[in-house]
């Protein structure tokens, strides 16, 4: 996720005191989440009230640029040279939920990445914070504040999808939308067997950023469960950014998982109005399909190896003919897991440019190759 937002904004001379002071917050929070016993996991039953509950992620990779250009697009590693090679922390993630009473919790989000960063150094933004009223209406419930959005994290691509430890989902990797919003959330499942549900929002449109403007941005979905194994989501938002000047997102996905494989595609569409100086559209689309199998299991029926396999298709804009590019993405690795929590990954990671018009300059493929670890804690 490119959440160059940074949590401190200050003036360039007060930069270093100002990210001790933050570090110094975060460990004093973290070490009161941990002492005080009304949050101890330890000491609380499943049923009591007020409880806490503690998690954390982590993405972090060795990798080696086997070819390719210094292009600077905005894919992981078009950036760099061939040959480039080093370890990445792509995400830690610290999750704290804290259960008021059956009905209200709230959730605070912590992240640093190799995208954030104050000084030239890693740094850490705040992805949600927020209150949750559970069973406000049958079935439903409300969140207000920070919060991922529906159209990646909240809704069900990266969950329907299972590898964002390895890459983005095709509508998160090309900027089609924004991971968090701050705003307003109607959630929730149509009967009482959660076999159709659907997600309502009102947000400001700015990701993490506090700015606001007169437009606010709208999203939705719908999702369902016809058999246990299929599962289907359509989705849509709108966003009107300032007077003329608005983005339409559609976007649906399908998914059949069962306790050997998982096979799932999902098609993504924006209509950007007047996205050029000139006043023309932009109409960015694509089609993204993954698949993994589980090679090997244990006695208790835990996945040990697995292979993943994913193909995109990409088209930056499908109203230009005669410039840019048609993006192929592709990636393939296999997923060790010596224990539940722990994931080690060896993979393939391929970027491909198929130019528009055979006049225009070619650009080579980026390849690299990986070593991958994600722990959940």
């Amino acid at each position: 996720m490119n959440y160059k937002t940074k949590l401190i904004t200050a003036e360039k001379s007060g930069n270093n005191n100002l990210s001790v002071v933050a570090s110094l917050l975060l460990l004093c929070s973290l070490i009161g989440f941990l002492l005080y016993p009304p949050c101890s996991i330890s000491q609380q039953k499943n049923d009591e009230y007020p409880r806490g509950k503690i998690s954390g992620v982590l993405f972090a990779d060795y990798f080696n640029k086997i070819t390719g250009d210094s292009t600077g697009s905005q894919y992981q590693y078009s950036q760099f040279k061939k040959g480039t090679q080093g370890f990445a922390v792509r995400r830690i993630r610290f999750i704290y939920e804290h259960f008021f009473s059956e009905n209200f919790n709230s959730g605070i989000i912590i992240e640093g990445n190799d995208m954030t960063k104050l000084d030239g150094r890693m740094s850490i933004v705040f992805i949600q914070a927020s209150l949750e009223w559970k069973n406000i209406i049958p079935y439903g419930s409300v969140v207000m504040g920070l919060m991922p959005s529906p159209t990646f994290v909240w809704g069900l691509s990266e969950k329907l999808y299972g590898y964002r430890s390895v890459e983005k989902t095709i509508a998160d990797m090309n900027g089609i939308g924004q991971a968090t919003d701050l705003g307003l959330l109607l959630r929730g499942d149509f009967d009482k067997k959660s076999t159709y549900g659907y997600k309502i929002m009102l947000g400001n449109g700015n990701g993490n950023k506090p700015e606001f403007s007169k437009f606010l941005k709208y999203y939705g979905s719908i999702w369902a469960k016809p058999i246990n194994e299929l599962t289907l989501e359509v989705y849509a938002d709108y966003h009107h950014k300032e007077e003329g000047v608005d983005r339409t997102t559609l976007k649906g996905i399908a998914d059949f998982k069962t306790s050997v494989f998982n096979i799932g595609v999902e098609y993504v569409y924006q209509l950007r109005n007047k996205f050029y100086a000139g006043g023309a559209n932009a109409v960015p689309m694509g089609i993204s399909g993954y698949f993994n199998f589980c090679v090997l299991r244990s006695k208790e029926k835990n996945s040990l190896l697995e292979i993943f396999l994913r193909y995109d298709l990409f088209n930056t804009d499908t109203q230009t003919k005669n410039s840019g590019f048609i993006n192929h993405f592709g990636i393939a690795g296999l997923d060790i897991q010596p224990i539940k929590y722990i994931h080690i990954m060896p993979n393939l990671w391929f970027m491909g440019y198929q130019k528009k018009d055979a006049n225009i300059p070619g650009q080579k493929s980026d390849v690299s190759g990986r070593l991958t670890i994600w722990c959940t804690y």
